[in-house]
């Protein structure tokens, strides 16, 4: 493009001078506020943007090696819960256990589904739901579930056998069920030979009304009466949650 070039004005005489010549300077229009606002923020703008992301990928990052941490100890120090009470009613309460009518056993908190107990403790015979508890097997002593809480240990109380099929029917709701919630099911009857023993149970097929079930009071619910008689394979499934007892162990009615 041609440049154009015009004479100036000589300052001192306000004259013309030929040798004063510029270059034109072509016509721009005006910077309008705003836009020069626009550009002078956008440098700004794209600054904010390139920190508010690497802010926000370097918590993401964060949190990633946190989680990894997390799950690494957790798979690293994996170690079976604890169903047991103690050895005593008083070591029970002091470690916020309760008696649960479904598993015969006071438990701690992490081991009881207590929205399903109560919905247990509502489906027998009786008036609301209740469930007969007796000292004897003829049925002639009665029992509250506050008495059958606290029978001393070796003592057995008697129930119907439709408690037991029940209790079966509800043992099996809480293993399902605990897949879902953040409590386990104690080892007493978290076994395959719980199951075989319910189904052999149902086979009998005795009246409904019939006093045939009898259980102790356990504070240690993590073992299961029926271990030694465990076959192979099912001493390794239940070894994967709970901890099988030790040879030569004292064994309690489950």
């Amino acid at each position: 493009m041609a440049v154009e070039y015009h004479q100036l004005e000589d300052i001192e005489n306000g004259e013309a001078s030929d040798h004063l010549i510029a270059p034109a300077t072509p016509n721009k229009p005006p910077t309008k506020p705003g836009m020069l606002r626009r550009t002078l923020q956008a440098p700004y703008k794209s600054m904010l943007h390139n920190l508010s992301l690497a802010i926000v990928l370097l918590l993401a990052f964060g949190g990633l090696v946190t989680l990894i941490q997390h799950l690494t100890a957790l798979f690293a120090t994996h170690q079976p819960l604890s169903c047991n009470c103690g050895t005593s009613l008083h070591d029970a309460l002091a470690m916020n256990c309760q008696y649960d009518t479904l598993a015969s056993a006071w438990l701690p908190p992490h081991c009881r589904d207590d929205e399903l107990t109560a919905l247990f403790d509502r489906a027998g015979p009786g008036p609301n739901g209740a469930w007969a508890y007796y000292a004897d097997q003829n049925g002639t002593q009665p029992l509250t579930v506050d008495e059958v809480a606290r029978l001393p240990l070796g003592t057995n109380r008697w129930s119907t056998f439709e408690w037991h099929v029940a209790h079966c029917f509800f043992v099996w709701r809480k293993q399902y069920r605990a897949r879902f919630r953040p409590n386990i099911v104690e080892g007493k009857y978290d076994n395959e030979f719980h199951i075989t023993h319910c189904a052999k149970e149902f086979l009998r097929r005795n009246p409904l009304q019939m006093i045939t079930t009898f259980a102790g009071t356990d504070l240690q619910a993590d073992h299961s009466s029926y271990e030694a008689r465990f076959t192979e394979a099912q001493r390794r499934m239940f070894a994967v949650d709970h901890v099988l007892r030790e040879e030569g162990g004292g064994v309690g009615r489950g």
